[in-house]
Protein backbone atom coordinates (compact mmCIF):
# COMPACT_ATOMS: atom_id res chain seq x y z
CA UNK A 1 0.00 0.00 0.00
CA UNK A 2 1.09 3.84 -1.10
CA UNK A 3 0.04 6.73 1.29
CA UNK A 4 0.91 10.01 -0.11
CA UNK A 5 0.92 13.63 0.73
CA UNK A 6 0.91 12.61 4.61
CA UNK A 7 2.67 15.12 7.35
CA UNK A 8 4.50 12.15 8.24
CA UNK A 9 6.30 12.90 11.98
CA UNK A 10 8.89 10.00 12.37
CA UNK A 11 10.36 8.68 15.68
CA UNK A 12 13.63 9.50 14.01
CA UNK A 13 15.45 11.60 16.65
CA UNK A 14 16.58 15.28 15.71
CA UNK A 15 18.57 17.88 17.78
CA UNK A 16 15.23 19.85 18.16
CA UNK A 17 12.20 17.10 18.13
CA UNK A 18 11.77 13.98 15.22
CA UNK A 19 12.13 14.15 11.86
CA UNK A 20 9.13 15.69 10.29
CA UNK A 21 8.01 15.56 6.45
CA UNK A 22 5.57 17.94 5.31
CA UNK A 23 4.77 16.40 2.18
CA UNK A 24 5.65 12.70 2.39
CA UNK A 25 5.05 9.03 1.18
CA UNK A 26 4.85 5.96 3.34
CA UNK A 27 5.27 2.84 1.70
CA UNK A 28 3.90 -0.74 3.19
CA UNK A 29 4.03 -4.20 2.26
CA UNK A 30 2.84 -7.73 4.07
CA UNK A 31 2.09 -5.20 7.09
CA UNK A 32 5.51 -3.72 7.30
CA UNK A 33 7.08 -0.16 6.62
CA UNK A 34 9.57 -0.47 3.34
CA UNK A 35 10.29 3.14 2.67
CA UNK A 36 9.16 6.43 3.14
CA UNK A 37 10.17 9.92 2.47
CA UNK A 38 9.25 13.43 0.85
CA UNK A 39 7.00 13.15 -1.93
CA UNK A 40 9.71 13.98 -4.54
CA UNK A 41 10.97 10.65 -4.03
CA UNK A 42 8.03 8.94 -4.19
CA UNK A 43 7.96 5.64 -6.40
CA UNK A 44 6.31 6.68 -9.74
CA UNK A 45 2.17 5.91 -8.68
CA UNK A 46 1.82 4.17 -12.13
CA UNK A 47 3.17 0.89 -10.47
CA UNK A 48 0.75 0.58 -8.15
CA UNK A 49 -3.03 -0.67 -9.06
CA UNK A 50 -5.00 2.78 -7.71
CA UNK A 51 -6.69 0.93 -4.73
CA UNK A 52 -3.48 0.32 -3.04
CA UNK A 53 -2.58 4.41 -2.99
CA UNK A 54 -4.61 6.12 -1.06
CA UNK A 55 -3.74 9.69 -0.84
CA UNK A 56 -3.68 11.48 2.67
CA UNK A 57 -3.00 15.13 2.16
CA UNK A 58 -4.48 17.02 5.74
CA UNK A 59 -3.69 14.09 7.35
CA UNK A 60 -0.59 13.01 10.25
CA UNK A 61 0.98 9.42 10.18
CA UNK A 62 3.32 8.81 13.05
CA UNK A 63 5.29 5.58 11.48
CA UNK A 64 6.82 3.73 14.01
CA UNK A 65 4.78 5.00 16.59
CA UNK A 66 3.86 2.22 19.36
CA UNK A 67 1.16 2.86 21.29
CA UNK A 68 1.74 0.57 24.12
CA UNK A 69 -1.28 1.79 26.36
CA UNK A 70 -3.67 -1.42 27.39
CA UNK A 71 -7.02 -2.09 28.76
CA UNK A 72 -6.81 -4.65 31.13
CA UNK A 73 -10.07 -5.31 32.98
CA UNK A 74 -12.49 -3.43 30.60
CA UNK A 75 -12.42 -6.62 28.52
CA UNK A 76 -16.05 -6.77 29.62
CA UNK A 77 -16.85 -3.56 27.46
CA UNK A 78 -16.78 -5.34 24.51
CA UNK A 79 -19.03 -8.50 25.69
CA UNK A 80 -21.45 -6.01 26.92
CA UNK A 81 -21.41 -2.90 24.83
CA UNK A 82 -20.56 -4.56 21.17
CA UNK A 83 -19.93 -1.78 18.53
CA UNK A 84 -21.46 -3.75 15.15
CA UNK A 85 -20.02 -1.47 13.26
CA UNK A 86 -16.03 -2.66 14.16
CA UNK A 87 -17.05 -6.16 14.56
CA UNK A 88 -15.53 -7.14 10.99
CA UNK A 89 -12.32 -5.42 11.55
CA UNK A 90 -11.29 -9.17 13.69
CA UNK A 91 -8.99 -10.96 11.71
CA UNK A 92 -7.54 -8.52 9.00
CA UNK A 93 -3.75 -7.23 9.00
CA UNK A 94 -3.66 -3.44 10.05
CA UNK A 95 -3.21 -2.32 6.64
CA UNK A 96 -6.45 -3.74 5.90
CA UNK A 97 -8.20 -2.34 8.76
CA UNK A 98 -7.03 0.64 8.07
CA UNK A 99 -8.12 0.85 4.81
CA UNK A 100 -11.80 -0.05 5.96
CA UNK A 101 -11.56 2.40 8.74
CA UNK A 102 -10.59 5.20 6.27
CA UNK A 103 -13.69 4.30 4.10
CA UNK A 104 -15.99 4.16 7.02
CA UNK A 105 -14.47 7.21 8.47
CA UNK A 106 -13.85 9.45 5.96
CA UNK A 107 -13.87 12.44 7.53
CA UNK A 108 -12.85 10.70 11.30
CA UNK A 109 -10.02 13.61 13.53
CA UNK A 110 -8.32 10.54 14.78
CA UNK A 111 -7.89 7.03 13.48
CA UNK A 112 -5.54 4.76 15.77
CA UNK A 113 -4.65 1.19 14.26
CA UNK A 114 -1.64 -0.69 15.12
CA UNK A 115 1.34 0.93 14.81
CA UNK A 116 -0.05 3.93 12.82
CA UNK A 117 -1.84 7.04 13.50
CA UNK A 118 -3.60 9.11 11.47
CA UNK A 119 -4.72 12.50 12.31
CA UNK A 120 -6.61 15.43 10.50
Amino acid sequence: MLFIHAHLMTMEPTPTGFLTIEDGFLLTQDGRIQNLGPMSQCPALSDFPAQEVYDLAGKSVYPGFIDAHCHMGLAEEGLFMPRPEYQDLVGYSWEMNLKHLIGKCPNARILRLGGLDILA
